[in-house]
């Protein structure tokens, strides 16, 4: 692996860390630049919880799964593999939307 064109860097970019925003530091980090405020990735996750919503009511509303995973609201899931996972998701599909950009 050859890394010439990466060991030319003037600066490295980094943010100070501001409240519980790692999602958007660790992205911007990542990416070497401000690309990613808290609103844009809010929207992002309200976008995929929308999706999810959605596909979970594919298999009907009136499904056991269905109605349990309505009762507990996104901020209440609590269980840190499930926010790992919605994290990991977050990131993969910024990195697209940066992937997009250039």
């Amino acid at each position: 692996m050859q890394l010439t064109g990466y060991l030319n860097m003037e600066a490295i970019f980094h943010e100070k860390q501001e409240g519980s925003l790692c999602a958007q530091h660790c992205l911007n980090a990542l990416l070497q630049g401000s690309y990613f405020t808290p609103v844009d990735l809010a929207i992002l996750a309200q976008r995929m919880d929308d999706e999810e919503r959605l596909r979970m009511a594919e298999s009907g509303v009136d499904s056991e799964d269905y109605r349990r995973f309505i009762e507990v609201s996104s901020a209440d899931k609590g269980m840190r593999d499930a926010l790992v996972a919605f994290l990991h998701e977050v990131a993969s599909q910024s990195s697209d939307i940066f992937a997009g950009i250039l």
